[in-house]
């Protein structure tokens, strides 16, 4: 069976170019197209690992009768980020206290 359909930021609806779709029982690797479209050879029930840097791995399923699923990744929280801002901000607290 030919598994279709879209890859997209759950947050912002865009959808997300060359992610990496594993067929876990297979191992046949797949990417989505530019436009985050992917077709992808299944039998029922495969488990389909979906990953994008920056996002949460997610496993799907082809269930027969679904035409086109729409995969929605969740962007992981940049915790670097997080802690950059807390530094800077204690940096500029402790600069400000010299004065």
């Amino acid at each position: 069976m030919l598994f279709r359909g879209r890859v997209t930021d759950k947050a912002t609806g865009e959808t997300l170019p060359l992610c990496h779709l594993w067929n876990l029982n297979t191992k046949q690797a797949y990417y989505t197209d530019i436009s985050g479209f992917f077709s992808i050879k299944v039998k029922e029930n495969d488990p389909v690992q979906v990953t994008f840097i920056g996002y949460k791995t997610q496993v799907v399923k082809y269930m027969p009768g679904s035409e086109m699923l729409e995969v929605k990744m969740e962007p992981i929280i940049n915790y670097c980020s997080i802690l950059l801002s807390i530094l800077q901000i204690q940096r500029n607290s402790w600069n400000d206290k010299e004065d």
